[in-house]
């Protein structure tokens, strides 16, 4: 339903907990739960209560897992989907929380339900570049229009009918590093196996990104120096690799002396010289040194 949350009573301006289809829901008993929370719950008034996110989703998944629906089935099928991307900000919702924040929780929470089927809703709505595709949103940017509701439909009739799949890719190897500046790299990787759909790019243990290959530009860097990555691979079913090697990287470079060559002087002369060195970091300098050779 439109506007619902995962967050709870206290905590969500919607709690779907307390909606009528959420009681309507288990009343009826279905053979097939479809579960896809998370966009409402970035709104900037919801998501202050973040810690309570995956406690409230859990309630939610745990209480169909419970139903004993009609036959022939003696429990219920349920599909966990990560939320779709969105275009732009609008009405309060954060993009960037459901990306960076909400997907790769909900795609963590997946791991404690071994009978729970995953979806990746989110990556199939990203262009090559990881960019929403306008195409399938309506005009609020938020929303699918009819192409998105196909693209939806045909990813969740698949993940009905497929068998459970619990096989995570395989661990991505550690990021390669090359700096751009003293707040911005650029971090490549090799591909895990497993037919992954995309990657988390980890910054001190926070996800900072989500792409769908093994590259990633971080030009956000707070300040110049050292910093720790690591990324992990998920694939369509939203099982997630382990965490690859850490890489450490230092955007303090060093300055560079510039060569000043050979020098001949005579004794008892006075040899002046001057060094200079440039400082990506800070503007250039330059040492003035006087010597008298003995």
């Amino acid at each position: 339903m439109n506007g619902a949350c995962a967050l709870g009573i206290g905590r969500g301006n919607k709690p779907y907990e307390i909606q009528p289809e959420y009681q309507w829901a288990q009343q009826h008993r279905p053979h097939y739960v479809i579960i896809m929370l998370g966009t409402n719950d970035s709104n900037q008034g919801n998501w202050q209560y973040n810690s309570e996110f995956e406690h409230d989703l859990s309630a939610i998944i745990t209480t169909f897992l419970n139903i004993i629906p009609q036959p022939p089935l003696t429990s219920p099928k349920v599909i966990l989907c990560s939320p779709i991307p969105g275009v732009y900000p609008n009405a309060g919702l954060q993009p960037d929380v459901v990306k960076n924040e909400i997907v790769p929780r909900v795609q963590k929470l997946l791991q404690d339900f071994p009978t729970v089927v995953g979806l990746d809703c989110f990556m199939p709505f990203l262009d090559q570049n990881g960019v929403p595709q306008t195409s399938y949103y309506n005009a609020d940017g938020i929303h699918p229009n009819n192409a998105g509701d196909d693209l939806l439909s045909g990813l969740i009739h698949a993940a009905m009918f497929a068998p459970l799949d619990k096989t995570p890719p395989s661990i991505p190897s550690a990021p390669q590093i090359t700096i751009l500046s003293p707040t911005s790299i650029h971090l490549t990787w090799s591909e895990s196996l497993g037919s992954p759909t995309g990657y988390h790019v980890l910054r001190e243990d926070v996800v900072i990104g989500i792409v769908k290959s093994g590259a990633y530009d971080d030009t956000n860097l707070p300040s110049k120096g050292i910093y720790r990555y690591q990324v992990r691979a998920f694939d369509g079913s939203m099982n997630l690799s382990g965490l690859s090697d850490e890489t450490l990287v230092n955007t303090n470079q060093l300055p560079v002396l510039s060569p000043i060559g050979n020098r001949t002087v005579r004794v008892g002369e006075t040899i002046q010289f001057t060094v200079s060195a440039s400082d990506d970091d800070d503007p250039e300098h330059t040492l003035e040194y006087s010597a008298v050779a003995p």
